[in-house]
């Protein structure tokens, strides 16, 4: 049985990279999309803190990872950044109902 966990999110990377060399012109934007799929990824961490952990990831997404890629790279926010965006918020969703099922099943026994 083979390993295929990390498939999934190098793909939805190199996805993103694809689409951010030919909407920014370039290998600098595919580098900056990198990037902010990166930051983003780490950010979906913060989706396991049960019940908020959502809505700590969007504050930190919006008001910090993309500003800060923003300022770092160059690009601007496009319908690419704002997909990014959404499928990072839908990854954060599952993973946060996830782990309130788990505790709560933790809490009831």
């Amino acid at each position: 049985m083979s390993n295929t966990g990390y498939l999934s999110p190098l793909l939805m990377t190199l996805f993103w990279c694809v689409l951010g060399y030919f909407v920014y012109d370039g290998i600098n934007g595919a580098i900056a999309i990198f990037a902010l799929s990166f930051l983003y990824s780490a950010a979906a961490l913060i989706s396991i803190i049960p019940g908020i952990g959502i809505i700590i990831q969007y504050y930190v997404s919006i008001y910090l990872i993309l500003p800060f890629i923003i300022e770092l790279t160059g690009i601007t926010v496009s319908w690419l950044t704002t997909a990014m965006l959404v499928v990072s918020m839908i990854y954060g969703v599952i993973i946060t109902i996830i782990m309130v099922y788990a505790v709560m099943g933790a809490i009831s026994r």
